[in-house]
């Protein structure tokens, strides 16, 4: 209340979590990190008397998937490689590509954020129906018949309706990529996606392997974008069991010596987070967030959580 008015809080941006099975949340027994980074940020709101306020925290991750196919679910150019003609009973097969020319291989493992996709002027559901990446079109209505040209743009449902957001992207662990601009370029996609996207994103940097290892790729990651880049591997590597609360066992403490993330964080792969793991992520990235002012608590609610740089 101020003067005897009611102020109404905006609700906050949605946000996207892009990602493969460390976004879904692969080992992590029911726990994903987008759905503990809602968890944080909701707590915070009602505890400040602002529940309305929590926004939407979407969980775009499919296990499996290339940096290229989460890069092309979340707004990297795709074309038609033939033309398609649009006609009641009719299947058309057809391959897509990206910008660039590489072949597309989206609804390999998942369909989320994808369909129904819009080709041309035209709704629709795409099916992938081989391994050669060979693709159906079947128009939501059919009132007409035409033919779409080769080379019509594909977008993905997400693509089109979810670009109010903040996304936050993790990708790259399966590969997908040439190198690190091909990286970058993929990334840079899914953020220009996003309406007003200059400054509000994150991208998080991969988490596996030793300092020695990792350096050129982070170097590169943080000239490019700076705060908005968040160094897993080091962070955690060095804060990672503080972060979470927990002692540091002696392995540990070996793997956080070589620069590399805790096992206590970590599923029996080494490679996923275990459910402590992926809240702790979680904590990390809605630090950032934080001192970024991506996300603003409103009439003087404050964030208590840490800000965990490297």
């Amino acid at each position: 209340m101020l003067g005897g008015l009611e102020i109404q809080q905006p609700k906050m941006p949605a946000i996207n979590c892009w990602g493969d099975s460390l976004t879904q949340g692969v080992f992590g027994e029911g726990e994903t990190y987008p759905k503990a980074l809602r968890r944080i940020i909701a707590r915070q709101l009602t505890a400040n008397g602002y529940p309305q306020s929590v926004p939407v925290v979407r969980n775009l991750g499919i296990s499996g998937e290339t940096s290229l196919e989460i890069a092309c679910r979340g707004g990297l150019a795709m074309r038609t490689q033939s033309p398609i003609r649009i006609n009641q009973g009719e299947r058309q097969i057809f391959r897509i590509t990206a910008d660039g020319g590489k072949a597309v291989s989206i609804l390999r493992l998942g369909d989320t954020g994808v369909n129904p996709v819009k080709i041309g002027s035209v709704v629709g559901r795409l099916d992938r129906i081989d391994d050669e990446n060979h693709y159906t079109f079947t128009p939501t209505h059919v009132r007409y018949q035409d033919t779409l040209p080769k080379n019509s743009r594909v977008v993905t449902y997400a693509a089109a309706h979810y670009r109010s957001a903040i996304p936050v992207i993790f990708i790259g662990q399966n590969g997908g990529y040439t190198n690190t601009a091909d990286l970058i370029r993929q990334q840079k996609a899914i953020i220009h996606n996003q309406i007003g996207a200059e400054h509000q994103y994150i991208v998080v940097g991969l988490h596996t392997g030793t300092a020695k290892q990792r350096t050129a790729l982070e170097k590169k990651m943080q000239q490019t974008y700076g705060d908005h880049y968040i160094n897993l591997r080091k962070i955690l590597s060095k804060n990672g069991t503080k972060i979470a609360g927990i002692k540091a066992t002696k392995e540990d403490r070996r793997m956080m010596r070589a620069g590399m993330v805790p096992a206590s964080l970590l599923a029996d792969d080494h490679l996923h987070f275990n459910a402590k793991g992926y809240r702790t992520v979680a904590k990390v990235i809605y630090a950032r967030m934080t001192a970024l002012k991506l996300i603003r608590y409103p009439l003087g609610a404050q964030s208590i959580v840490k800000n965990y740089y490297e």
